[in-house]
């Protein structure tokens, strides 16, 4: 199966390419992978507009060619579904519904509201309060602990958009050959969907792409239902902590990658 796709980069360009992997071919031309376009070195993309699914090769490259011939406007009708010919079909999918990218520096506030969102669920249901947890992630995360995240710990950040809505998140730190997973989450409503389970997936490969073998966690140990997703998932507990700070015990897991 080919995909011809549509790009709209940073400038408000937009690109139409040719591939077998959507979020592959999205995270080389961003630059996290290498074989990006030339063009997409100097007008990085934001987000995927419209996808086309074609059989073989050929009749991908057909559709690609005509795409291009239109003119901006055209292709700015194609991606809203108001425009297609014999040649050129309504896109079939519109991939930004549903797909993992990298945190814009302008989503740094949305993503704080999802991490504390998610995690609140996890304290209410083990009775963890602003005053007996203060460290606690759903609520000790701000934006300024983000860019401290991003900027001095340079963990590169991801999150997943449905219908162009941020719903999840995760960040890595890496040291050496280990990646430490850092504040998984979905939002309550988008839960037991496969969500959790698609960016558990993409963290490992984006760590091992970053050349790590290992990837680390902690968990609040008590969440017995948490530990044994990410057992089922592969991950080995390693072992517990007590910190005077938390109502609770802090477990660890890791999963050779």
């Amino acid at each position: 199966m080919y995909f011809v796709y549509i790009l709209r980069c940073e400038d408000d360009t937009l690109y139409t390419g040719i591939t077998t992997d959507i979020e592959r071919r999205f995270r080389e031309h961003s630059g996290e992978a290498a074989n990006g376009a030339k063009y997409t070195r100097s007008h990085r993309p934001e987000r995927v507009e419209a996808v086309w699914s074609c059989p073989d090769r050929s009749s991908a490259s057909r559709l690609e060619y005509a795409i291009k011939k239109l003119r901006r406007q055209q292709k700015l009708a194609l991606i809203r579904g108001e425009y297609f010919t014999d040649a050129i079909p309504q896109p079939d999918r519109f991939k930004e519904a549903n797909m993992i990218r990298d945190i814009r520096n302008d989503e740094i506030g949305e993503c704080v509201r999802v991490i504390r969102e998610s995690f609140r669920t996890v304290a209410d249901e083990f009775g963890f309060t602003p005053e007996n947890a203060p460290r606690f992630v759903a609520f000790a995360t701000d934006e300024a602990k983000l860019m401290v995240w991003r900027d001095e710990q340079k963990r590169p950040m991801y999150g997943y958009f449905e219908d162009g809505k941020l719903v999840g998140y995760y960040n890595l730190l890496v040291s050496g050959n280990e990646c430490e997973l850092g504040s998984l989450c979905v939002m309550p409503d988008y839960r037991h969907s496969g969500i959790g389970e698609a960016l558990l997936s993409d963290s490992l490969v984006r760590a091992g792409e970053l050349g790590c073998s290992v990837m680390k966690l902690s968990i609040v140990e008590e969440n017995v239902a948490l530990r044994k997703w990410y057992e089922k998932h592969g991950f080995i507990h390693t072992g517990t902590e007590k910190f005077d700070f938390f109502p609770f015990t802090c477990g660890y897991l890791k999963k050779e990658i």
